[in-house]
């Protein structure tokens, strides 16, 4: 099974929902495509939902795609890319007390941070929650 990821552009945000199976490859694309997405429509807000991902990532996997994402985000702002909020949305399975990518977030003072309600996602971001949808795409990647 592959990841599966459609990207939706709202009003004040840009929406990712992820599905599929985790792939460390495929989830640090998925990142550089959102920073790509966030800066083409000049979004600082960005909700990422992966609440049905099947695949739980191993603890490496974790602290991978958390520096990689922190390279290519600290890439993002040296050419220009504005700073965004991500807030994250998963399952309890997959959000456990191991999070090292919040404690790289917090080290590095982005502001991201990690939900399992996506109301509460919403209310950090400062968003209400859409009504419309405006989708820039999907991408699946993998097998």
């Amino acid at each position: 099974m592959s990841l599966d990821v459609h990207i939706n552009r709202h009003d004040e945000f840009l929406e990712l929902v992820i599905t599929g199976a985790f792939e460390l490859e495929a989830a640090i694309k998925t990142f550089q495509q959102l920073l790509i997405t966030s800066s083409y429509h000049d979004v600082s807000k960005v909700l990422v939902d992966f609440r049905s991902l099947s695949k739980i990532p191993a603890a490496i996997e974790r602290i991978i795609y958390a520096f990689e994402s922190l390279d290519h985000y600290l890439c993002h702002l040296s050419t220009g890319g504005q700073e965004l909020m991500i807030a994250y949305v998963g399952s309890p399975p997959f959000i456990s007390s191991y999070r090292p990518g919040m404690e790289i977030a917090k080290a590095n003072n982005l502001s991201v941070d990690l939900f399992t309600d996506i109301e509460k996602a919403y209310n950090w971001l400062g968003i209400t929650p859409p009504d419309g949808t405006q989708s820039t795409g999907r991408i699946t990647s993998g097998n």
